[in-house]
């Protein structure tokens, strides 16, 4: 109930308010949610087990969230950098992200790809340039709500790392959605 209210309110402010007065907005919810105990971040990438637990433990430090919002697919930074991006899929990445964003106030979203990857089998080079490329189009779909990163998680001596990656906005204005505000509307 108390979730519920949050986000009302928050769609409210989010319609009628200044940027500024939504950013202050933002750290209030995120403040109620984490003396609540209960702060996420959203990862969202390939479905390969092996990277989850060093996905989950960079984004926990590095949002200071305690859990993750997971959203995975076979070979997905693949997917999200092709130049025709398939609605279906967009449709339920927005879906899903509106989801982590809007109930579990999310505070940022990690976008990640990996080495060895069975979904999108192609060189490391190559990957961190979808990887980037996705980033825009996750950035592009949720607007600058939360921050959106990349990173590439790769095989060590030690077992799997995340390597960040500069990964500066990319607008693809192939890719014909809503904006963030119009989607709070629906």
């Amino acid at each position: 109930m108390q979730s519920e209210s949050i986000s009302l309110c928050f769609q409210f402010l989010v319609s009628f308010s200044s940027y500024s007065r939504l950013t202050e907005c933002k750290k209030m919810v995120r403040y109620i949610m984490a003396s609540l105990g209960e702060t996420f971040f959203t990862s969202i990438g390939c479905m390969d087990g092996r990277v989850q637990g060093v996905i989950d433990a960079y984004g926990i430090k590095k949002f200071h969230a305690q859990y993750p919002d997971t959203i995975t697919e076979a070979g997905l930074v693949g997917l999200l950098a092709q130049p025709q991006v398939d609605e279906d899929l967009l449709a339920s990445l927005r879906k899903k992200l509106l989801i982590s964003i809007m109930k579990h106030h999310s505070h940022g979203v990690i976008v990640h790809g990996h080495q060895e990857c069975a979904g999108n089998p192609i060189d490391d080079a190559t990957q961190k340039e979808q990887i980037k490329k996705a980033v825009g189009t996750i950035a592009y779909l949720i607007g600058s709500y939360v921050p959106v990163i990349g990173v590439f998680v790769k095989r060590s001596v030690d077992g799997w790392v995340v390597e960040p990656l500069e990964t500066p906005y990319i607008e693809f204005p192939h890719i014909s959605i809503p904006s963030f505000n119009q989607l709070l509307k629906q």
